[in-house]
């Protein structure tokens, strides 16, 4: 059987299951003889009995229950070693539906998978998070010059948009190298990510301090800034949310990921359990979703206070409308992105936790030898 590289415990757990069912072989006199009760059918998938009672809800495997499923006894289930291999040949090549509303899940999580083989891990939350952040730079832009629009239409149509696509590819660059540092186990991984980031903002800054007139452009009520100085502080609020609610969340999980790939399940485990006595990953600040949600509502609160007073201040003109769309639109898509970020950090933590847990009962219950797994059946 070609070797197969598993990605994580569970995977690894199928294969092992799917290698167990190849050696017993198609030889076997016994083999359709059924599977009584969850202690064989967990024997034969060389998993504890918990593991296989979870895969039958959330991996549909095949099991069956005499009489009324809904109110035959749940301790009595059967299934025929043949549908076991097929449904573990199934998993291992992608094939297993998960029926006929899941279709377009599963055919979107094939293709975020492939992202993630020829790119790195968590493809999607880089490109969306490195989308949104080169937009701050590039609004930022469009909105100090928003007022005078047809006197800078050439830094708003062409320097905005040079500058989005600068800060996505380094911004990207950024996340593969930390995704490197990761692997290599580097201290001060996420010190080195927010330099990354800090230096970019920098250089955008220099760049467009010179390109930017030196006199406000926005008309308020009160003094408004400088063009290029209310440029370098819109600046300094996308290096917040970037430093803050970007690169953390992925640091972090990467780094739990590439512990559990290297053997440390037990420290993770404990590590995400709460257990204070456990270090981080090196590099790493260990925190947990309420307080990337505490700072993402304090953070939101105050930006929102911030521009509404802006907007209550203004002095029309026939290009206020753009301010006050461009303005209104990065919060917006602040909010869902930083909401999707929480469900993202918090769905990782909890499927790695699940993967600890998983590793742990199949190192406990599994049995040594492929002559002893054979004795189960």
């Amino acid at each position: 059987m070609a070797h197969v590289r598993a990605k994580d415990p569970v995977d690894r757990q199928i294969l092992d299951s799917l290698a167990l069912i190849s050696w017993i072989g198609e030889g076997n006199p016994m083999r359709e003889k059924p599977l009584n009760g969850w202690k064989e059918i967990a024997g034969y998938l060389g998993v504890s009995v918990k593991t296989a009672q979870r895969w039958e809800k959330e991996k549909r495997l095949p099991v069956h229950r005499p009489g009324d499923h809904e109110r035959g006894p749940k301790s009595a289930v059967f299934v025929y070693p043949s549908e076991l291999s097929d449904w573990v040949r199934g998993r291992k090549q992608g094939l297993v539906r998960e029926g006929a509303t899941g279709w377009g899940l599963t055919t979107f999580k094939n293709i975020i998978c492939s992202l993630e083989t020829k790119l790195f891990p968590h493809s999607l939350y880089v490109l969306l998070w490195s989308l949104f952040y080169s937009s701050f730079f590039a609004t930022a832009v469009v909105l100090e010059v928003a007022y005078e629009l047809p006197r800078f239409e050439y830094l708003a149509f062409v320097g905005a948009p040079l500058s989005a696509l600068g800060v996505f590819a380094v911004t990207v660059a950024t996340f593969w190298w930390l995704d490197w540092l990761i692997r290599q186990e580097t201290q001060y991984i996420q010190l080195a990510g927010s330099l990354a980031l800090v230096g970019t903002a920098a250089v955008n800054v220099l760049i467009f301090s010179w390109l930017l007139p030196g006199r406000p452009v926005t008309l308020a009520s009160f003094q408004t800034l400088a063009a290029s100085t209310a440029y370098f502080k819109t600046t300094s609020y996308a290096l917040f949310v970037g430093v803050t609610f970007m690169l953390p969340p992925y640091v972090l999980v990467r780094a739990l990921e590439n512990q559990i790939q290297r053997g440390k399940i037990t420290e993770v485990s404990r590590l995400l359990s709460g257990d204070r006595s456990v270090p981080a990953p090196p590099g790493v600040i260990y925190f947990r979703p309420w307080m990337l949600g505490v700072t993402f509502i304090l953070s939101g609160w105050t930006a929102l206070a911030m521009m509404t007073h802006l907007l209550d201040n203004l002095i029309l003109n026939q290009f206020t409308w753009l301010f006050q769309r461009i303005l209104w639109f990065r919060m917006i898509l602040f909010v869902l992105l930083s909401l999707a970020t929480l469900w993202w950090f918090w769905t990782n933590l909890d499927n790695l936790k699940r993967q600890c847990d998983d590793a742990e009962e199949t190192s406990r219950d599994k049995p040594t030898d492929w002559g002893e797994s054979r004795a189960l059946l």
